[in-house]
């Protein structure tokens, strides 16, 4: 396994440094979802109790400097989740296109550098293989590395969300996450 990493990084050449970048906007959307779920638990609260401003939410209310009257606040926590989970929903459909399109970048690569390779080639060498072998490993062996390539940056903020949100509930609940651990497991 390590050596099938090591083979990609390899093929990634020159931007290996693209895939740290890449990982702190994953970590930067996760955290949106984080902030996302994380506030709608303090909505349905406030929803099903208007008591619940005299504990630890109302205090949040006053340090923010909203009002405490119900409708208002009602108003104000769902504006604030809608546009996070809309900023959530963009910067996720933007970070796809960045992953496919590095995805397709090195396709494009590896296509232009096996296809130089080739020409470079003496004749006599070239004549050595069929030429659907080289016609093969342009088109399809290419398009499948980039399949790879996107596939695992895919699983890496999958990862990265669900990571996050496990974070999340251990800070905010852990006996319910270890035994909600415990029953799926």
């Amino acid at each position: 396994m390590k050596t099938y990493f090591n083979e990609i990084f390899y093929l990634l050449a020159n931007d290996k440094h693209k895939v740290p970048m890449l990982l702190i906007l994953f970590l930067l959307t996760s955290l949106l979802d984080v902030a996302g779920l994380g506030l709608i638990g303090p909505y349905v609260t406030l929803v099903v109790d208007p008591e619940s401003l005299n504990g630890p939410l109302g205090r949040v209310v006053d340090w923010i400097g909203l009002p405490r009257e119900q409708k208002p606040l009602l108003v104000a926590f769902g504006i604030v989740i809608f546009c996070i989970f809309l900023l959530k929903a963009v910067s996720s459909i933007g970070i796809h296109w960045v992953v496919i399109r590095f995805g397709q970048s090195q396709q494009l690569r590896l296509r232009l550098y096996l296809m130089q390779s080739y020409q470079a080639l003496p004749y006599t060498n070239y004549l050595l293989r069929n030429s659907s072998e080289y016609i093969h490993s342009i088109l399809n062996l290419t398009g499948q590395f980039s399949n790879v390539v996107i596939t695992l940056l895919r699983a890496a903020s999958d990862g990265i969300v669900g990571l996050m949100i496990l974070i999340m509930l251990a800070w905010t609940n852990g006996p319910a996450l270890a035994l909600l651990l415990g029953l799926l497991g």
